[in-house]
C-alpha cells in the first residue's frame, strides 16, 4: 500500500470490492492511501450504480474514462469530461470489423484508428 497508485483500470464492481478490502484493512479512504490518484477507467457494466460509492470511497471526484470492452478488443471510449456518449473506434482495414460493421476493404489501409460518434 505504499505505492503511488495514479491510476486504475476495471470494472466497477470489482474495483469497488478492491476498495473495499483496502479500507478494511487500512481504515482510510482510497483518496488518503493514494493522495496523487486521478483517474478511473472502467467499463463493462453500466457505470451508474457504482458511482456515488467509489467515489464516497475514494473520498473526492476524480476523472473518469469509459470504455466499452469486447473480446474483439475495445470498441468505444469516453472521450469528453462534459458528453456522457462514447465514440466508436474502427481500427484500421483489413479487419474482422470491417465485416462485422459493414465496411469494404480497401487496399490502402488507414494508419490510425478512426474515432466516430456512438449512438447516444
Amino acid at each position: 500500500m505504499n505505492q503511488n497508485m495514479t491510476l486504475i483500470s476495471g470494472i466497477p464492481p470489482w474495483m469497488q470490492m478492491y476498495f473495499d478490502r483496502l479500507q478494511e484493512k487500512t481504515g482510510k479512504r482510497i483518496g488518503d492511501l493514494f493522495p496523487n490518484f486521478s483517474v478511473m477507467v472502467q467499463g463493462g457494466v453500466n457505470f451508474e450504480p457504482y458511482k456515488a460509492k467509489l467515489f464516497e470511497s475514494i473520498g473526492r471526484k476524480i476523472d473518469c474514462i469509459e470504455l466499452f470492452p469486447a473480446s474483439e478488443g475495445i470498441l468505444a471510449v469516453h472521450v469528453s469530461k462534459t458528453h456522457v456518449s462514447l465514440w466508436w473506434i474502427l481500427p484500421p482495414p483489413p479487419t474482422i470489423f470491417s465485416d462485422v460493421l459493414g465496411y469494404a476493404r480497401t487496399s490502402a489501409p488507414r494508419r490510425e484508428a478512426e474515432l466516430l460518434p456512438a449512438l447516444e
